[in-house]
C-alpha cells in the first residue's frame, strides 16, 4: 500500500466512523421491539387467524427507525407460539417470526349482527381494519363496510362492500382494547393511536402515517365504538394524526361513518369520520 492510498484509507474511516456509530443499534433480544414496551406472551393457537405486520416492515423499523417505517399489517396463521416470539405463517405460505408484541390475535367462533363493530383485515386488500357489519351476510361470515379506509378513496373502495371470512375476525365492544382508538394526551392537544396491544401501563398502537407508537395508560382516553352523536354537536375528530375540534352536519349509522365539519387551511370543511374515531369529550 502506498503512503497517499494508506492516507486516504485513514480519512475514510474516520469520516465512516461517526456514521457508523450514529446507526448502530443494539440488537434485539427475542420478543423485545425498538420502543419501551415489554416482552410479551400470545394468547393465539396452532391454527388460529391473527393480524401481525409483514416481517419485511419489521425489518426495516429496526434498521431504520420506527419514526421512518410505516407498519403495513396482514393476516395471517399461528404456526407455532411461543413465550416471547411466535412463527406464523402468511397467507402466501411463508414461515415467519415475529415479536408476539406485534401479533393481533383473532378469537374463533365469533359471530356479528347488523350494526356490530368488528376487527379484521380487508378481505380484498391489505391492512388491519375495522369495519361495520351490513346486512346481507351470516352471523359466522357477516358483509362489511369497513372504516379504517378513507370514505372519500378515489378508487371507490371505502365505500365498497366486503364480506369476512369465518374466524378470521372478532366483534369490538368498547374500552381500552386491542382495535379499539385512543385519544392520547400530548403536549398542545390529544395524538391519535389505534391500539394494538396492552401490557401494564403500556398501550402500543398505530399512529399517523402507520407509525407505531407506545403510549402511558394514563395519558390515553379511549373513545366509543358507536359515538352517541346528532347534527350540530361539537366533537373533536382526527386529521393529520391529531384532534381537532368539528361540528357534526349528519350520522349515518348503518355505514358507520359521521360527516362533520372542521377548518382546514383557513376554509370549513366535511369529512366522513369512522365510528370509534369520534371524541364526544376529552379530559
Amino acid at each position: 500500500m502506498t503512503k497517499k492510498v494508506a492516507i486516504l484509507a485513514v480519512l475514510l474511516a474516520m469520516v465512516a466512523a461517526p456514521l457508523v456509530a450514529q446507526n448502530a443499534r443494539p440488537a434485539l433480544k427475542p420478543g423485545e421491539i425498538p420502543l419501551p414496551y415489554p416482552v410479551v406472551k400470545t394468547t393465539a393457537q396452532p391454527g388460529d387467524f391473527v393480524i401481525a405486520p409483514a416481517r419485511e416492515f419489521f425489518d426495516r423499523a429496526v434498521a431504520d427507525g420506527l419514526d421512518k417505517t410505516g407498519m403495513i399489517y396482514y393476516g395471517a396463521y399461528m404456526e407455532k407460539p411461543g413465550p416471547a416470539e411466535s412463527q406464523l405463517k402468511t397467507l402466501t405460505g411463508r414461515v415467519v417470526t415475529l415479536p408476539n408484541a406485534l401479533i393481533i390475535p383473532v378469537r374463533r367462533g365469533e359471530q356479528a349482527a347488523v350494526g356490530d363493530i368488528v376487527l379484521g383485515t380487508w378481505q380484498s386488500g391489505s391492512g388491519l381494519q375495522r369495519a361495520i357489519v351490513i346486512a346481507g351476510g351470516t352471523p359466522a361470515a357477516p358483509k362489511v363496510r369497513y372504516l379504517d379506509l378513507d370514505y372519500d378513496n378515489p378508487a371507490g373502495v371505502g365505500k365498497k362492500d366486503d364480506t369476512l371470512k369465518a374466524d378470521c375476525f372478532h366483534k369490538q365492544r368498547d374500552g381500552l382494547l386491542v382495535g379499539n382508538v385512543v385519544a392520547v394526551k400530548a403536549p398542545g392537544g390529544y395524538k391519535r393511536l389505534l391500539v394494538t396491544g396492552v401490557s401494564g401501563e403500556k398501550v402500543l398502537g398505530i399512529g399517523f402515517a402507520g407509525r407505531l407508537a407506545v403510549a402511558a395508560k394514563a395519558d390515553c382516553t379511549p373513545l366509543p365504538i358507536k359515538p352517541a352523536v346528532k347534527p350540530g354537536d361539537k366533537v373533536m375528530i382526527p386529521s393529520m394524526g391529531s384532534f381537532r375540534p368539528a361540528v357534526v352536519e349528519r350520522v349515518d349509522a348503518a355505514i358507520g361513518r359521521v360527516f362533520a365539519t372542521y377548518q382546514f387551511g383557513g376554509k370549513p370543511e366535511t369529512k366522513a369520520i369512522a365510528f370509534g374515531d369520534v371524541a364526544v369529550s376529552l379530559p
